[in-house]
């Protein structure tokens, strides 16, 4: 049965679903499904907070739609010969970075409660933007903007850097 509390859910499966076919979608669609794609990562976490709708199900879909969104857009890019395989590692490290985390957090140490209370940063959302832009520019110009990539990755490393002392903390205050 369908409820309004699960619409944050449901946008961030919206955007899983956009990712997996971002490969295989006519060149022209896909600043547009990016656009979709970027306004559902807005939505999904401002309409859960706003209305009390944070949900376990939401807090883990939320970043694994990220992921999968940067991971497929980011491959597509590689392959099409508009990114290369060193930018894109860098660009993508702070996911890599908090995957990893995720992973040890709930599947190692089996804490899924812990994890919950884990929120994002600024230097995150920020390194999430710069992702976007250079993801964006990319698709319009079909090249990367040397400084808007190099800032993004420089943004994406710092980031990594805090979220990789933030799950050591929290492995260290487990124990």
């Amino acid at each position: 049965m369908f409820k309004l509390k699960n619409i944050p859910n449901i946008l961030s499966l919206f955007r899983i679903c956009i990712a997996l076919q971002f490969p295989i979608l006519p060149v022209h669609w896909r600043i547009t499904v990016l656009t979709l794609a970027m306004i559902s990562e807005y939505l999904d976490g401002t309409i859960a907070r706003k209305f009390g709708w944070v949900t376990p199900l939401g807090t883990f879909l939320d970043p694994v739609a990220d992921r999968v969104l940067a991971l497929m857009v980011g491959l597509t890019l590689i392959f099409s010969k508009q990114l290369t395989w060193p930018d894109f590692s860098l660009l993508f490290f702070r996911d890599v970075a908090v995957s990893l985390g995720v992973f040890y957090v709930i599947f190692i140490q089996h804490r899924f409660k812990e994890f919950e209370n884990f929120k994002p940063n600024f230097v995150g959302k920020l390194a999430t933007f710069f992702q976007y832009l250079v993801f964006f520019n990319i698709l319009y110009l079909g090249f990367p903007n040397i400084w808007i990539l190099f800032f993004a990755q420089s943004i994406s490393l710092i980031a990594a850097t805090w979220y990789f002392a933030r799950f050591h903390q929290m492995h260290a205050h487990h124990q």
